[in-house]
């Protein structure tokens, strides 16, 4: 077992911190600029912005598996969630045109507009929070950010697009 430092141990606790201020910036975006929240947390937030992003790629729908992969999340467990946000009216599932067996996901009308309206307040509220960094802070944020991706990419086999090193 790998031992830990505790400059590992450090940053665990810095990036902790940063995901509890995003999750804390989605639910007061919303509620703060009168969002309409129908009950999604933070990952279901997060499906609907991979769902949005990833057909833009691929029109007729993703599939479980990618989305799933995307979540960082079991495909039962998924499919459970996507399951839930059928029953909101917010996705939908339909068959693969090229196969009849495989099950495609996409953003109906009513999902397209939750993505929307809750996704501009989300940026509304992170632009308030980024004009407490300056320029040169918010640089060496994305540098970081960057360099992370990199080194994460590189550990899966993936080519990245974080930008020059």
């Amino acid at each position: 077992m790998k031992q830990y430092t505790e400059e590992g141990l450090q940053l665990y606790k810095v990036l902790t911190q940063l995901d509890a201020e995003r999750r804390k910036a989605f639910q007061c975006g919303v509620a703060r600029e009168g969002g309409r929240l129908v009950g999604l947390s933070a990952r279901q937030n997060m499906a609907l912005i991979f769902i949005k992003e990833l057909t833009s790629q691929e029109p007729d729908g993703i599939s479980l598996k990618t989305l799933a992969q995307h979540l960082n999340m079991a495909v039962s467990a998924t499919s459970a969630m996507v399951d839930h946000m059928v029953r909101k009216h917010l996705v939908q599932r339909a068959q693969a045109l090229h196969d009849k067996r495989a099950v495609r996901i996409t953003l109906t009308a009513e999902g397209e507009s939750e993505f929307l309206s809750c996704n501009a307040s989300l940026l509304g509220y992170m632009s308030e929070l980024a004009q407490r960094l300056n320029k040169s802070e918010l640089r060496t944020l994305q540098k970081v950010v960057n360099k992370f991706s990199r080194k994460r990419a590189s550990r899966h086999g993936r080519r990245t697009s974080a930008g020059p090193k």
